[in-house]
């Protein structure tokens, strides 16, 4: 290391899977440049959210700073986000507006927003007599076609697996919605894998209305029909195995090492267990319909319909009520983006972030100008330090800055790897490995003060306890250099 770059705090750990600390007297960031730095490893099968590696942050006052593994499985009917490493700071520094991000295609509805590959990709529902459901893949200015899978009028999920992007194929009845009819009456229900370029391998058939929600969940693909009370689970060979339960599913998630499906009817919350039953974990109070799942703080949030309420998860049984959003009747994607809970409401397509207990704060209304009187903030993603949301019925995406975030868009491997946060003036920086993977500027060219309220804490914070391991957790009082955090990163695990 070069001289004078000790930390001001170091950490060795012991690498213990689960390890979460207070890490005691805080670092006073202020204004100044830091660094954090420490070796992960995030083998958690699959069946965890990875959760918190290390940060500072109050989130009542939404400033200070925090580095995470972010997974959002169940952003309605889709996978948003999968072990994402996101960098965060903030000062209450908002976007005034939300930006339009344009129109994928002829969409009227963005049914999905998935990152993967360092993309983010969004699937439509193009309901006119010669439209399909398309993909689509953001340029940061234009949606580039990334094809239609199928005949039908909409894509309605995306998951990533193996590697690769799936996604499934609906007929979407615009009646519901309070739309014409769509004059494209061609059957859905198809499940595709990505190839590239505009190309699809068709890999299952499902219920020919359609499929409506996708997961990965540890090393299994599974998909939920849009009608059909079942869970199918892929078995290879474009072979499409029943697991359960005996429920319409709407979003699944996973928690815990348990998967975690969401039912609309008289249904209630089910939960996987390891010999393949399901546990009946009880239905919200006052709801019919589960429309998202996300992580926050170590529980699972549930948005709902009829009331446009959201519960935490905690236990069986066990529904505490966090309000609602404004005027809302059903709460459907929600986002964590940069220590907040974002949620996307119908009728009037609001999005409102969570201030903790019951209080909402309004953000914006996304199709303002819309005569539709039911209008959905639907699927929502974080991209490229931004949280995207899709909407319906103008199918537009629209995107929000909160303070200042630097995203890894891809999968982070499995492994032992070494992550540095860098904050260098007004600017992030994230390292993998000793090489730059992603960094991020505000509006303005002052940095944020991040003076917190708040202890500094490894392995904890706003998403979930890491479930992995880590060592030598390091802090710095000043930006290192590239030869530095190469420095660490040479240095292996012991």
């Amino acid at each position: 290391m070069t001289s004078g770059t000790e930390p001001v705090g170091h950490w060795p750990l012991n690498g213990d899977r689960g390890e979460a600390s207070d890490a005691g007297p805080r670092l006073e960031v202020g204004t100044g440049d830091f660094t954090a730095a420490l070796w992960v490893c995030a083998d958690d099968g699959g069946v965890h959210v990875a959760g918190d590696l290390m940060g500072q942050y109050d989130p009542a006052e939404r400033r200070g700073w925090h580095l995470s593994l972010v997974s959002m499985p169940g952003v309605t009917t889709s996978m948003a986000n999968d072990r994402n490493l996101h960098f965060g700071i903030d000062a209450a520094r908002v976007d005034d507006e939300w930006t339009d991000c344009g129109r994928p295609g002829n969409a009227v509805f963005v049914y999905a927003l998935s990152v993967f590959g360092g993309d983010l990709y969004a699937a439509t529902c193009e309901p006119g007599a010669e439209d399909r459901g398309h993909v689509y893949r953001y340029t940061g200015v234009a949606w580039e076609d990334c094809g239609a899978p199928a005949a039908c009028n909409a894509v309605s999920s995306l998951a990533c697996w193996r590697g690769h992007l799936y996604c499934g194929v609906s007929r979407y009845n615009l009646r519901g919605s309070c739309l014409p009819a769509s004059p494209n009456q061609a059957l859905g229900g198809g499940l595709f894998r990505y190839e590239g370029g505009r190309e699809w391998t068709k890999v299952g058939q499902l219920d020919d209305s359609g499929v409506h929600c996708m997961c990965a969940y540890g090393d299994r693909l599974l998909a939920a029909p849009l009608y059909e009370h079942q869970v199918f689970e892929y078995s290879g060979d474009d072979a499409w195995t029943a697991i359960g339960p005996e429920a319409r599913v709407m979003c699944m998630g996973y928690w815990d090492g348990r998967l975690y499906a969401l039912t609309s009817g008289a249904d209630s919350v089910y939960r996987l267990e390891d010999d393949g039953t399901w546990t009946d974990c009880g239905r919200p109070p006052g709801t019919s319909q589960n429309y998202s799942f996300l992580v926050h703080r170590g529980r699972p949030l549930i948005g709902t319909w009829p009331n446009g309420e959201v519960f935490r998860f905690n236990g069986p049984g066990e529904w505490e009520s966090c309000g609602s959003p404004g005027y809302s009747r059903e709460v459907m994607g929600m986002a964590l983006y940069n220590g907040q809970v974002y949620a996307g409401t119908l009728p009037m397509g609001d999005v409102y972030r969570y201030g903790g207990e019951s209080s909402w704060a309004y953000t914006g209304g996304l199709d303002p100008s819309h005569g539709c009187q039911l209008r959905r903030a639907w699927s929502m993603a974080v991209h490229g330090g931004r949280l995207y949301c899709g909407t319906l019925p103008s199918g537009h995406v629209y995107s929000l800055q909160a303070g200042v975030m630097a995203t890894w868009d891809r999968r982070f491997p499995d492994g032992w790897h070494h992550v540095a946060a860098v904050r260098r003036g007004a600017a992030l920086e994230l390292y993998v490995d000793g090489e730059r993977v992603a960094d991020g500027r505000g509006a303005g060219a002052e940095p944020l003060d991040l003076s917190a309220d708040a202890p500094l804490l490894i392995g904890s914070g706003q998403h979930d306890a890491f479930r992995g391991h880590l060592r030598d957790a390091r802090l710095y009082d000043r930006a290192l250099d590239v030869a530095d955090l190469q420095t660490l990163a040479q240095g292996g695990v012991s």
